[in-house]
């Protein structure tokens, strides 16, 4: 917890470098680049994506382990792509510079379209902070998912994973929305630590579900849902193979969860 802690103070010093030091950085033409990277001999490949503002929008689908689209009409903040392989283990790096001097101006565009491998496993660790987030990952071979966002707004839909394990996402202000649904395959430990913002989760109804609720919660909307103390459960809980079980410690928001038939 120490690591995401520092994680999301140095996600807050990229958002202060952006947003707030005045120079003389102008907005120049507006660049679309593209970008692939190879799997090469890797068996699993562990992916970081740091965005300090912008628009992300990440998915499965790619022949290579990366095929990406990256518009921008600042060049400081060319993103910066790296790849390295130890003892068939891959590293992939992707990240918007954060250099002072820098001033974010309205009609700045910065926008990353990225299709990631399907087959490949793969550890996911996503950190956002201001802007919107379109994460479709429910094809990715994942087994951990890490997020951490800010000030945005992000749709994560992980419909009918077929691996992922663990998923830990921070949420500061911003509003997220979690989709559940589908056929899982396996068990899934679900924790989330939030702000001030708002947390929809879409919930299965015919797979086991347990939410279990700590901290100063402005308001739980769980309709669909059985209350079990400060726990929430649907009504396949303890009756199917499958069981998601999801640990929200949040401040002062909302949360809201859904039941999908």
């Amino acid at each position: 917890m120490k690591i995401k802690i520092l994680r999301l103070m140095s996600l807050i010093i990229i958002m202060v470098s952006l947003l707030l030091v005045i120079s003389c950085t102008t907005v120049g033409d507006l660049r679309t680049e593209y970008q692939s990277v190879d799997l090469d001999n890797a068996e699993y490949v562990r992916t970081e994506i740091t965005m300090g503002a912008g628009e992300l929008k990440v998915a499965g689908g790619a022949g290579e382990l990366l095929e990406a689209e990256f518009i921008y009409n600042v060049v400081q903040w060319k993103p910066e792509v790296d790849y390295r392989i130890s003892d068939n283990r891959g590293y992939l790096t992707l990240k918007q510079p954060s250099r002072i001097g820098d001033v974010f101006i309205t009609n700045i565009r910065y926008k990353w379209n990225l299709l990631l491998n399907n087959e490949i496993p793969m550890d996911l660790d996503i950190t956002f902070g201001a802007g919107n987030g379109n994460l479709e990952l429910g094809s990715l071979h994942l087994t951990n998912l890490d997020i951490i966002m800010g000030a945005g707004n992000v749709l994560i839909n992980l419909e009918g994973s077929r691996s992922l394990a663990r998923f830990d996402m921070i949420v500061g202000a911003g509003d997220a929305n979690v989709k559940l649904t589908g056929d899982w395959k396996n068990d899934l430990d679900f924790n989330i630590k939030g702000g001030v913002g708002e947390a929809t989760l879409q919930l299965p109804s015919d797979i086991g579900v347990r939410v279990d609720i700590s901290g100063g919660i402005g308001k739980i909307n769980a309709k669909g849902m059985k209350r079990e103390g400060n726990s929430y459960v649907n009504d396949a809980y303890s009756e199917s193979e499958v069981t998601l079980s999801i640990k929200i410690q949040a401040g002062v928001g909302e949360i809201n969860l859904e039941i999908v038939e």
